[in-house]
């Protein structure tokens, strides 16, 4: 009995401690109160505008064309990298696609941010990807001989980045049909 004081005080010392760091960790992943997820984006792996010359909105920014980029979560517990393909066009894709829409092929366009890049995926992982592999090897259409799926999504975009995007990258392709994924956050997040 004699040591039931101290085991009392090491107990709420340690509850304490355990409450303020919880707390502190939290207050690292809130911002104004909400709860966010930091993906970074490296200077490295995207292109900017030229001011000087350039009409793109001000922040605007772009995958880098021909780069491949290995990363690992940070917030990821386990040992994980994944790999993000871009393409010549500098669109997450493992195909270049000619510009010119060939005979006999429906062509689609995706548009949105991480979710349609394929944040945390290998680009062949992607939905785009995915949706391109099952269009076409698993559905026969009478006038069509392929599809292909064009990947413009780009993590952090909001609907303008998109808009944008498309006019800047995706009319030259000539699409049949334009799926966008929105997500709640790109009506509320604006990047300019």
């Amino acid at each position: 009995m004699k040591n039931f004081p101290f085991f009392v005080i090491v107990f709420v010392e340690l509850a304490t401690v355990s409450f303020l760091v919880g707390k502190i960790y939290l207050e690292q992943s809130q911002v104004l109160g909400e709860n966010i997820s930091i993906n970074p984006i490296s200077k490295e792996d995207v292109i900017f505008p030229n001011p000087d010359t350039d009409s793109d909105p001000k922040n605007f920014y772009e995958p880098k064309p021909n780069k491949n980029t290995t990363s690992k979560p940070a917030w990821f517990p386990l040992d994980y990298n994944y790999t993000a393909t871009a393409n010549a066009d500098g669109l997450n894709e493992r195909f270049g696609y000619s510009f010119d829409k060939p005979q006999d092929v429906f062509r689609i366009i995706t548009l949105g941010d991480s979710f349609t890049y394929g944040a945390y995926v290998n680009t062949k992982d992607n939905y785009p990807e995915q949706l391109e592999d099952l269009l076409n090897n698993s559905l026969s259409c009478e006038n069509i001989k392929k599809f292909e799926v064009i990947n413009l999504g780009v993590g952090g975009y909001d609907i303008g980045f998109s808009v944008h995007r498309f006019k800047n990258r995706g009319q030259k392709y000539n699409p049949d049909l334009l799926l966008w994924l929105i997500n709640n956050v790109d009506f509320t997040h604006i990047n300019e």
